[in-house]
């Protein structure tokens, strides 16, 4: 496995106060935070590529608390007041992810050579 690649592209569903919303992050959590901040800046380096396949509606955040309080870099999009237990919710989450997720696929395609050098 390539260590210039992030380890962690998942999705997360929170509870933010009142509702429920859901999320799609990259995180940078490798344990050398100067090898994090690489990573993290090598795509900050693509930002204007990213934002203009993916949308520029996602969080860019250089460090945040992590789970055992180790420090990540993220970058995020969520929407808010969804929850995937309500059925009537379904539509607007399936839509939210897939436009998300297939513009990363092919944001990934074109720039992973780049990115992973």
């Amino acid at each position: 496995r390539d260590v210039n690649v992030p380890r962690r592209i998942g999705t997360k569903v929170v509870e933010p106060g009142k509702g429920y919303s859901v999320s799609i992050a990259i995180e940078f959590s490798h344990p050398d935070i100067e090898l994090q901040q690489q990573q993290f800046n090598q795509l900050v380096k693509f930002k204007k590529q990213f934002e203009r396949m993916c949308g520029n509606d996602w969080r860019w955040q250089k460090i945040i608390p992590g789970e055992n309080k180790k420090s990540i870099r993220s970058i995020s999009v969520s929407i808010d007041d969804v929850n995937i237990m309500n059925q009537s919710d379904w539509p607007k989450i399936i839509s939210f992810f897939k436009i998300r997720l297939i513009a990363l696929d092919e944001f990934w395609s074109d720039y992973k050579f780049a990115l992973q050098s």
